[in-house]
Protein backbone atom coordinates (compact mmCIF):
# COMPACT_ATOMS: atom_id res chain seq x y z
CA UNK A 1 0.00 0.00 0.00
CA UNK A 2 1.15 3.31 -1.23
CA UNK A 3 2.19 5.87 1.98
CA UNK A 4 1.36 8.98 -0.12
CA UNK A 5 -0.78 10.28 -2.78
CA UNK A 6 0.08 10.54 -5.76
CA UNK A 7 2.45 13.60 -7.52
CA UNK A 8 0.07 16.25 -7.71
CA UNK A 9 0.13 16.10 -11.64
CA UNK A 10 -1.70 12.73 -11.71
CA UNK A 11 -3.79 13.39 -9.23
CA UNK A 12 -4.53 16.15 -11.20
CA UNK A 13 -5.07 14.21 -13.97
CA UNK A 14 -7.36 12.00 -12.14
CA UNK A 15 -9.20 14.70 -11.10
CA UNK A 16 -9.70 16.23 -14.35
CA UNK A 17 -10.75 12.70 -16.07
CA UNK A 18 -13.41 12.57 -13.12
CA UNK A 19 -14.61 15.96 -14.35
CA UNK A 20 -14.89 14.89 -17.88
CA UNK A 21 -16.88 11.89 -17.08
CA UNK A 22 -19.25 13.56 -14.74
CA UNK A 23 -20.24 16.27 -17.54
CA UNK A 24 -20.26 13.07 -20.13
CA UNK A 25 -23.33 11.18 -17.55
CA UNK A 26 -24.78 14.86 -17.51
CA UNK A 27 -25.16 15.15 -21.03
CA UNK A 28 -26.61 11.76 -21.39
CA UNK A 29 -29.16 12.54 -19.49
CA UNK A 30 -30.19 15.08 -21.65
CA UNK A 31 -29.78 12.45 -24.57
CA UNK A 32 -32.20 10.75 -22.56
CA UNK A 33 -34.91 13.32 -21.94
CA UNK A 34 -34.88 13.77 -25.76
CA UNK A 35 -35.60 9.93 -26.35
CA UNK A 36 -37.78 9.85 -23.65
CA UNK A 37 -39.57 13.07 -24.52
CA UNK A 38 -39.74 14.47 -21.49
CA UNK A 39 -38.73 17.15 -18.85
CA UNK A 40 -34.85 17.34 -17.26
CA UNK A 41 -36.11 16.60 -14.01
CA UNK A 42 -37.61 13.30 -15.07
CA UNK A 43 -34.40 12.30 -17.34
CA UNK A 44 -32.40 13.18 -14.57
CA UNK A 45 -34.23 11.03 -11.62
CA UNK A 46 -33.99 7.96 -14.37
CA UNK A 47 -30.68 8.44 -15.59
CA UNK A 48 -29.41 8.55 -11.79
CA UNK A 49 -31.36 5.59 -10.97
CA UNK A 50 -29.34 3.05 -12.89
CA UNK A 51 -25.62 2.44 -13.39
CA UNK A 52 -23.93 3.10 -16.36
CA UNK A 53 -24.17 0.30 -18.34
CA UNK A 54 -27.89 -0.19 -17.98
CA UNK A 55 -28.35 3.74 -18.68
CA UNK A 56 -25.98 3.27 -21.96
CA UNK A 57 -28.29 0.01 -22.92
CA UNK A 58 -31.86 2.04 -22.04
CA UNK A 59 -30.24 4.75 -24.19
CA UNK A 60 -29.52 2.45 -26.94
CA UNK A 61 -33.10 0.10 -27.01
CA UNK A 62 -34.60 4.06 -27.28
CA UNK A 63 -32.35 5.15 -29.84
CA UNK A 64 -32.84 1.59 -32.01
CA UNK A 65 -36.64 2.46 -31.45
CA UNK A 66 -37.21 5.93 -32.32
CA UNK A 67 -33.74 6.86 -34.83
CA UNK A 68 -33.33 6.36 -38.39
CA UNK A 69 -30.63 7.19 -40.77
CA UNK A 70 -27.83 9.47 -40.67
CA UNK A 71 -28.98 10.30 -37.15
CA UNK A 72 -29.08 6.53 -35.57
CA UNK A 73 -25.45 6.30 -37.31
CA UNK A 74 -23.75 9.66 -35.61
CA UNK A 75 -25.97 8.66 -32.09
CA UNK A 76 -24.08 5.09 -32.41
CA UNK A 77 -20.65 6.73 -33.14
CA UNK A 78 -21.15 8.60 -29.91
CA UNK A 79 -22.33 6.18 -27.67
CA UNK A 80 -19.75 3.48 -29.00
CA UNK A 81 -16.49 6.17 -28.72
CA UNK A 82 -18.18 6.90 -25.27
CA UNK A 83 -18.16 3.16 -24.06
CA UNK A 84 -14.33 2.80 -24.95
CA UNK A 85 -13.87 5.60 -23.02
CA UNK A 86 -15.54 4.39 -19.81
CA UNK A 87 -13.38 1.26 -20.27
CA UNK A 88 -10.37 3.54 -19.61
CA UNK A 89 -11.98 6.31 -17.19
CA UNK A 90 -13.20 2.97 -15.26
CA UNK A 91 -9.28 1.53 -15.15
CA UNK A 92 -8.05 4.87 -13.75
CA UNK A 93 -10.67 6.04 -11.52
CA UNK A 94 -10.84 2.61 -10.20
CA UNK A 95 -6.94 1.78 -9.98
CA UNK A 96 -4.60 1.14 -7.13
CA UNK A 97 -1.67 3.67 -7.49
CA UNK A 98 1.40 2.51 -6.12
CA UNK A 99 5.14 4.14 -6.55
CA UNK A 100 8.13 1.64 -7.07
CA UNK A 101 11.10 3.09 -8.05
CA UNK A 102 9.73 6.30 -8.14
CA UNK A 103 7.24 5.69 -10.98
CA UNK A 104 3.86 5.50 -10.51
CA UNK A 105 2.02 2.49 -11.81
CA UNK A 106 -1.62 1.55 -11.21
CA UNK A 107 -2.64 -2.11 -10.76
CA UNK A 108 -6.46 -2.92 -11.32
CA UNK A 109 -8.93 -5.50 -9.44
CA UNK A 110 -12.01 -6.81 -11.03
CA UNK A 111 -15.15 -7.45 -9.24
CA UNK A 112 -13.34 -10.69 -7.46
CA UNK A 113 -10.71 -8.90 -5.91
CA UNK A 114 -8.55 -10.31 -8.71
CA UNK A 115 -5.90 -7.84 -9.54
CA UNK A 116 -6.17 -7.90 -13.73
CA UNK A 117 -3.28 -7.17 -15.90
CA UNK A 118 0.18 -6.16 -15.46
CA UNK A 119 1.45 -3.34 -13.67
CA UNK A 120 1.20 -0.39 -15.98
CA UNK A 121 3.81 3.08 -15.67
CA UNK A 122 0.86 5.09 -15.46
CA UNK A 123 0.98 8.73 -18.10
CA UNK A 124 -0.57 11.47 -16.78
CA UNK A 125 -0.45 12.44 -20.94
CA UNK A 126 -2.50 9.37 -21.24
CA UNK A 127 -4.83 10.19 -18.60
CA UNK A 128 -5.21 14.14 -20.20
CA UNK A 129 -5.68 12.98 -23.58
CA UNK A 130 -8.58 10.23 -22.89
CA UNK A 131 -10.58 13.22 -20.47
CA UNK A 132 -9.60 15.30 -23.91
CA UNK A 133 -11.59 13.13 -25.66
CA UNK A 134 -14.40 12.79 -23.08
CA UNK A 135 -15.31 16.75 -23.31
CA UNK A 136 -14.93 16.30 -27.61
CA UNK A 137 -17.62 13.67 -27.28
CA UNK A 138 -19.65 15.23 -24.73
CA UNK A 139 -19.57 18.82 -26.47
CA UNK A 140 -21.41 17.01 -29.94
CA UNK A 141 -24.14 15.32 -27.80
CA UNK A 142 -26.38 18.79 -27.05
CA UNK A 143 -26.43 19.32 -30.84
CA UNK A 144 -27.31 15.69 -31.14
CA UNK A 145 -29.83 15.92 -28.70
CA UNK A 146 -31.79 18.79 -30.56
CA UNK A 147 -31.47 16.33 -33.68
CA UNK A 148 -33.27 13.75 -31.33
CA UNK A 149 -35.89 16.15 -29.93
CA UNK A 150 -36.91 16.44 -33.20
CA UNK A 151 -36.55 12.94 -34.84
CA UNK A 152 -38.63 11.57 -31.76
CA UNK A 153 -41.17 14.29 -31.72
CA UNK A 154 -41.72 13.09 -35.78
CA UNK A 155 -41.74 9.37 -34.69
CA UNK A 156 -44.42 10.33 -31.97
CA UNK A 157 -46.70 11.79 -34.44
CA UNK A 158 -46.44 8.71 -36.70
CA UNK A 159 -46.09 5.83 -34.23
CA UNK A 160 -48.86 7.15 -31.37
CA UNK A 161 -51.86 6.83 -33.67
CA UNK A 162 -51.85 3.53 -34.04
CA UNK A 163 -50.25 2.47 -30.98
CA UNK A 164 -52.80 1.63 -28.25
CA UNK A 165 -52.06 2.60 -24.70
CA UNK A 166 -50.46 0.27 -22.24
CA UNK A 167 -53.25 1.87 -19.42
CA UNK A 168 -55.87 0.60 -22.16
CA UNK A 169 -54.34 -2.83 -21.89
CA UNK A 170 -54.58 -3.11 -18.46
CA UNK A 171 -58.17 -2.12 -18.11
CA UNK A 172 -59.17 -4.47 -20.93
CA UNK A 173 -57.05 -7.53 -19.26
CA UNK A 174 -58.87 -6.28 -15.83
CA UNK A 175 -61.81 -6.64 -17.61
CA UNK A 176 -61.68 -10.02 -19.05
CA UNK A 177 -60.21 -11.37 -16.17
CA UNK A 178 -61.86 -10.68 -13.60
CA UNK A 179 -60.42 -11.04 -9.72
CA UNK A 180 -56.60 -10.52 -11.35
CA UNK A 181 -54.63 -7.80 -10.91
Amino acid sequence: MSKSLPPDSLAEAIGRLSMAWSNAELAMAVLLQALLDTDAPTAVAVSVAADYSRRRDLLNSLATLKLRGQLKVDYDKIMSELNGLSKERNAVIHGIFINLDGKERRLNLNNRGVFTGVERVESVGRINAVAKKIVTITNAIPDLAVRVEVAVKAWREKVEPSTPSLRGYVERHQVTTPGKP
